[in-house]
């Protein structure tokens, strides 16, 4: 034993507050910053103890920038209490479309 307490993994909810912290790289390039939760690029979210795992669906299955919002998610949700392991998948089989984008939730 550790001795440090225990601590309860995040919800779903905690999780989807964090991710409003990513940045979608080409709202940013254009000087409209939105974050990835409001732009519809989280497919899914499943949080199993220590470990989450996020989907995301991209505007360009070529985007070049990738790896940077996959590490920057991970660095996200790594910052969680509870989290231990944050695994970060592309969804190859939904198609970002316009219509996926949502408003910003409040702060």
């Amino acid at each position: 034993m550790s001795g440090r307490p225990a601590v309860a993994p995040p919800t779903v909810a905690a999780v989807r507050r964090e991710l409003r912290r990513v940045v979608d790289p080409c709202s940013l390039a254009i000087g409209s910053p939105v974050d990835i939760e409001a732009m519809g690029l989280v497919e899914d979210i499943a949080v199993d103890g220590a470990t989450v795992r996020v989907s995301l669906v991209l505007t360009d299955t070529s985007c070049v920038f990738w790896q940077g919002i996959r590490r920057h998610v991970a660095d996200v949700l790594l910052e969680l209490p509870g989290i231990e392991c944050a695994d970060v998948t592309l969804c190859t089989d939904v198609i970002w479309t316009p219509d996926r984008r949502r408003e910003p939730a409040p702060a």
